[in-house]
């Protein structure tokens, strides 16, 4: 797993530069090998080298993008939790029972939600569903 700083460790970018190292290497031999061969055939075979070799470099930044969202995803997933409450649940009777949501979003939210916190929000008129939102997983 990479450092709190960057989304990729050492091991997995030296693997990407790698990869697309090798994969420049082969498109040059490729083309050499096809601008020295007058058979077609022979040709051929060389282009299905270099579009082979295309793969390598392609994969890897398709790896790093991969790598990159597990990451985030482990990091946000840790936020997250990091930030539930701790307090109990009190029953819906006592509390408010309104839904609020941001201007331009999807989820609705119960009033003490932590992820409305410093936002301009506004009351919903019914449920999440009447108004065309989600209830938020968080504090629903």
């Amino acid at each position: 797993m990479s450092s709190t700083r960057t989304l990729w460790s050492h091991a997995q970018i030296r693997f990407v530069v790698l990869a697309a190292g090798l994969g420049g290497v082969l498109i040059a031999v490729s083309w050499l090998g096809a601008a020295n061969a007058t058979d077609v055939h022979t040709q051929l075979g060389w282009a299905v080298l270099a579009v082979a070799a295309m793969l390598l470099p392609v994969g890897g930044g398709a790896a790093l993008v991969l790598w990159a969202h597990r990451i985030i995803a482990l990091r946000r997933h840790r936020v997250l939790r990091a930030r539930r409450p701790v307090t109990t649940r009190v029953a819906p009777s006592i509390v408010d029972t309104a839904w609020y949501a941001v201007r331009n979003t999807v989820r609705a939210h119960r009033r003490g939600c932590e992820l409305l916190s410093g936002k301009d929000i506004e009351r919903l008129p019914g449920t999440p569903q009447s108004a065309g939102r989600v209830p938020c997983e968080w504090c629903a």
